[in-house]
Order: structure tokens, then sequence, then C-alpha cells
């Protein structure tokens, strides 16, 4: 199945049978990315969004909307959701659902999955495609007839995707791994503003290293970190450099010249914990996490130490209620 609708939104459904022995895949979602031994029939049914590496117009537009996540009922309810208050980028929203794409998808899947039970339900994209492969992620895993698969969404370059109510929503949803693929100072991976939030774990790709971060914030429970305060907002003060990072050929020479030839260093095999001498959040309010942390535009050409400072004082004095009418500003319907 390929498609390409009149909002340019490009999908291609694909399954293909695999050597079970070679089939690497994130089962054990509470550590470790461990290998798959089953010998039966393996393959995947893959749902691929084209994305863009020209992600300005859509991510750094200040009248940014949102709409509740799924589609909207003929009575004007939306029946993926518990209540209306779990939002996402209306683009990404309109992209998935609109036009009956994603019953398309469904359907394509249910027939593919039909003659191949134990094919594995993916999900990818890059940039605008990443953030539509994590909608559909998430609605598939809502469906009955996925309700007892493990749904997969391994993404690149990936932008924040909704509000809180909806990262916590998807967050806890079991069977369900998402994966955000982000090289280096990638800018797509840190927009749109501050009413948005990432979903699922970071796979972060520096150049000395690759790291795991468990649902991008970490959880001081389980004894793993989150991201820096400095991975939200660096970025801005090398934004050519960061946005240059974005290019999908960026990506792929990453995962072939790194990953592939030195997969000891560049390749990861469990999450980032707070007892590995490296940074931990435990210094942050709560109440605020990285992905609030937002670089005013006067900011971008000033020494970035004392950048780094600046932008630490305003995240202290934020609060829940400060970002809660933040959303409450920049929410409305389409």
């Amino acid at each position: 199945m390929y498609e390409r609708d009149e909002q340019d939104t490009q999908v291609l459904v694909l399954s293909k049978q695999i050597d079970p022995s070679s089939y690497a895949s994130a089962t054990n979602t509470n550590n470790a990315i461990t290998t798959a031994t089953n010998k039966e029939k393996q393959g995947y049914v893959a749902v691929i969004y084209a994305g863009t590496d020209d992600f300005r117009s859509v991510l750094t537009d200040t009248n940014i909307l949102t709409k509740t996540f799924g589609p909207t009922s003929e009575n004007g309810t939306h029946p993926f959701v518990p209540h209306d208050d779990i939002r996402v980028h209306a683009g990404f929203n309109n992209a998935v659902f609109k036009h009956d794409l994603f019953k398309r998808i469904n359907h394509q899947l249910q027939l593919i999955k039909g003659d191949n039970p134990n094919y594995r339900l993916l999900t990818t994209g890059h940039s605008l495609g990443a953030a539509d492969a994590i909608l559909t992620a998430v609605a598939l895993k809502l469906q009955d007839e996925w309700k007892d698969e493990l749904v997969l969404s391994i993404n690149y370059g990936c932008p924040k995707t909704g509000n809180r109510a909806w990262r916590d929503f998807v967050n806890e949803m079991d069977g369900l791994g998402i994966w955000r693929v982000v090289n280096g100072l990638d800018l797509a991976a840190r927009l749109p503003g501050p009413s948005f939030h990432h979903v699922g774990h970071t796979l972060q790709m520096d150049g000395n290293m690759a790291r795991a971060f468990w649902l991008h914030a970490g959880d001081k429970k389980l004894g793993f970190r989150g991201v820096s305060f400095a991975w939200n907002t660096l970025p801005y003060a090398f934004a050519p450099v960061a946005a240059y990072e974005h290019l999908i050929s960026h990506y792929i020479r990453y995962l072939e010249e790194r990953c592939a030839k030195d997969p000891d260093i560049f390749y990861v095999d469990s999450f980032e914990t707070i007892d590995d001498g490296g940074h931990s959040d435990d210094s942050i309010p709560d109440a605020v996490d990285d992905d609030d942390a937002w670089m005013p535009d006067d900011l971008i050409d000033i020494d970035i130490e004392y950048t780094k400072q600046y932008l630490y004082l305003v995240r202290q004095e934020a609060s829940d209620k400060l970002y809660e009418s933040l959303d409450a500003t920049v929410i409305a319907d389409v």
C-alpha cells in the first residue's frame, strides 16, 4: 500500500520475512534491548511515513494549534481518548486521521497479519513523518485487534507531539514501545515550544557515544536518569548546525558509519542510570521538565554559559500553573 493524499502525507505499508537469528527487537520494555529467539516464521509489517528536511513552516509557526488526539466522530466525540484534554499537534493529527487514512492503514495491516500472525507491528518515519508514525502507533495500540500485540515505533528526528496529558497517556500504555532516535543537536527534536512534550524513549546519538534515556525524562524510582537540562537548550545556541543535523542523510550516515561499524560504542543495549556518574535531574524542580525549556530569540547570540544560567533561573521560577496557562493560550481546535 502506498498513498499520497491531498495534504501531501505520504505513507507506505510493507511487510518482510526475515531470518529470526538476526532479528533484534525491543521486547523488554523494563530495561535492556534484547534479541528475539523465536524460531517460528519471523518478520514485520511496517507503516512508513515520509518526512521532510524543511521543518520550519510547521514547527516554528507561532500560531501552532492543537486538537484532541484521534478522529472526531459524527457527534463530535473523540473515541480514542478518555477525555478531550489529551491533545496533539493539529497538523500531525490531521495527517493521520482527517481523510480516514488511519482506517485504510489499519485495514491493510489486518490483511497482512491475517496471513502472517507472527509478524511484528512497526511504525517509522523521519521528521514530520516521525510524528505521524507515533500517532499511528498509539492509535493502533488502542484498537481491539492489536490490544495483545507489541506495537513498536522507531523514528528519527521526531519533534514533540502533544501536551502533558498526551505524554502521560502514551507513556502509561502497556505493550507500546516508542523509540525516538536523535542525531546530536538536531533542532527539530527540540521543537515546538513549551506546551509540547516528547513521548517514549530517547536514543541520543552523539559524536563520542550513543545513549538511551528512559521515557526521555527518566524515572528516579526505577533509577533511570533523563536527558540533561542542556539537551533542550544548547541547540538554540548552535542553531545553524543544529538544523543541519536534522537531515535524514546525517542519520543514515551515523547508522552506517558508526552504529554498524562500532556497535560497542554506538549501539545502545541499556538505559542511562542515575548512579552511572553522569548528570542527574535531582536538582531540577519536578514540576518542570526539560521539554519546558525554550530559548528566546534574543538569547541565541549571547554567551552560552550565560544563556544556560539564565534559562535555569527562568525554569526554577516556573510553575505547573504557568505552563497550564500557556497550554490554554496556545491550544485551539481547528
